[in-house]
């Protein structure tokens, strides 16, 4: 018995090439949800960021004023190509981590106190200090496979 095609080659063919023009806007969006879904995780890629050394109650770890969280947006690069970027400038120092050793001059300045003003003289001090790694964007084995399912639904929808 023949197979009774539903489509002709012309009509599959407009199908595919509408959806290879979204795949990349699907991309994106799956993306910046799983990037915004690690805040409520508090974890990436099932490894949970290290805690802070002073407790916050009631505070996630990377949230203060939520500025972070929202800097997480798509951004269209070209006709076939997305992305999802964070214009926070410092995303990268939390999503790498950061290593700071130097030595820091001190002016010479007044302080206020609860006692009074006091003079501190100029001084340097050594400083080493360390920003752990707290990733929150960047490749994802867990999210490309997302990616992958949510374009072949649509792929096997099409044909």
């Amino acid at each position: 018995m023949p197979l009774k095609h539903t489509h002709t080659m012309k009509q599959l063919q407009q199908k595919l090439d509408r959806i290879h023009q979204e795949a990349p806007k699907i991309a994106s969006i799956e993306a910046e949800g799983y990037f915004v879904k690690t805040w409520r995780d508090q974890a990436w890629e099932g490894k949970p960021w290290k805690k802070r050394k002073v407790r916050d109650a009631g505070r996630g770890i990377l949230t203060k004023s939520g500025r972070l969280r929202r800097g997480v947006r798509r951004k269209v690069i070209g006709k076939y190509k997305a992305g999802v970027e964070n214009s926070v400038p410092y995303s990268p120092v939390h999503n790498e981590g950061l290593r700071v050793r130097g030595v820091q001059n001190v002016r010479a300045h007044t302080r206020r106190t609860p006692r009074g003003r006091e003079q501190v003289r100029a001084h340097s001090r050594r400083v080493d200090y360390v920003m752990p790694q707290r990733r929150h964007m960047g490749n994802s084995k867990t999210l490309n496979l997302r990616i992958r399912k949510r374009l072949t639904v649509l792929y096997k929808k099409a044909i």
